[in-house]
This record gives structure tokens, sequence and C-alpha cells, in this order.
């Protein structure tokens, strides 16, 4: 095995980290601690000196996934000073990777575990606190990226971003949708039509 490159405790758990995704993607909760360091790159207890148990990294994997973090910063990236189609185009890439990112992970996971059974929902959940905060960020970041085109918009810019968080996930979401509304391009058409003010 090649040695390991050198890094920090917390650059090591998020390299991880993203490992372990497509690996639980591909395999479900069944991945094992040996394929996930080979996918590393590292020796096996190299990881549970970064991790306790494989229940561990399958949480924290599951928890960076549903974390919208990222997505928020790529939102918060965008150039206010673009048109508003532009920038919705932006808007509805970022949110659309978001969604196939969360249920690939989620369809990998959906069976039954054992010991599961009767667990109050975990964090990413719409109705844990966790999931309800995270949600509401982020249409807060999409609503910042549609501000300076308010006067355009048939209803505030909160209402708007909760609009498009919403169709986006309906149309992207591989058991919400039916394949028609997978294309962004269209995804945004239609929602340019929807959001801006009628002509006089």
């Amino acid at each position: 095995m090649t040695r390991a490159q050198r890094l920090s405790p917390g650059d090591r758990r998020e390299a991880i980290i993203e490992a372990t995704i497509p690996l639980l993607v591909e395999r479900g909760p069944d991945v094992s601690t040996r394929q996930i360091a080979a996918a590393c790159g590292i020796a096996e207890g190299t990881l549970f000196r970064v991790f306790p148990s494989k229940d561990a990294i399958l949480t924290e994997t599951i928890r960076a996934t549903l974390d919208p973090t990222e997505a928020i910063d790529e939102l918060h990236a965008i150039d206010p000073a673009g048109p508003l189609a532009v920038r919705l185009r932006e808007v509805v890439g970022i949110l659309h990777a978001r969604v196939l990112r969360v249920s690939s992970l989620v369809s990998a996971l959906v069976g039954p575990r054992p010991g599961m059974e009767g667990k109050p929902h975990g964090p990413g959940h719409p109705h844990h606190p966790h999931g309800v905060e995270d949600r509401e960020r982020l249409t807060a970041a999409v609503a910042d990226v549609l501000a300076p085109d308010a006067d355009l918009l048939d209803v505030d810019p909160l209402v708007a971003a909760s609009f498009v968080r919403s169709f986006v996930l309906a149309a992207a979401h591989p058991m919400l949708g039916d394949g028609r509304l997978g294309d962004p391009d269209l995804t945004t058409r239609l929602l340019l039509r929807a959001l801006r003010k009628e002509l006089p």
C-alpha cells in the first residue's frame, strides 16, 4: 500500500468522510471499514485513530452529506451583479446537485436496519430540529441571491426562494419527479416565468 499523505486530524477526518460517501451509495451500510480504508489509501487501523467505530464513520458521513453549508457557500459566491436569469440558473444547478447527492445516499440507506426501529428522526430529516434549521438557512441563502432583483419578482424574495427550493427538490429528486423536469435549464425557465411580475 502506498504510504498515506500526512494530513492534519481535521483533514484526515474530512478525507475519510469524502471517501465513504460513494461507498455508502454503492454498498449501503454493509460497507466495511477495510473497504473505506482502501478507498482512503490508509491502513484500517488508521480509521480508528480518527473515528471510534464504523457506526461513527457512517453517522458523520451522513451528517456531512446532509449539512447544507457547502451549498450555502456556493450560493453566497454567486455574483449579485449578474442578470437574474444567470443567477437563478446557478442557484438551480447548486440545489439540483445537492438533491441528487443527498437522495443517492438516502436511497442507499433506506432499508430497515437492526436497532433503528422506533428511533427519532435523525439530523437532516425535515421534522428534526436541525433539518428545519438547515432548510431555513438554505432558503435564506437563495433569497439573498434573488434579493437584488426583488422589484422584478411577483413575491417577496424569501417566498420566491422557498418556491425555488421546493420546486427543484420535486423536479430533481428521483423518487418525487418523473424525469421530465430533470434538466436544470428547463427548471430555470419555468421558475423565471413563475416568479417574474407580469408586464403591464
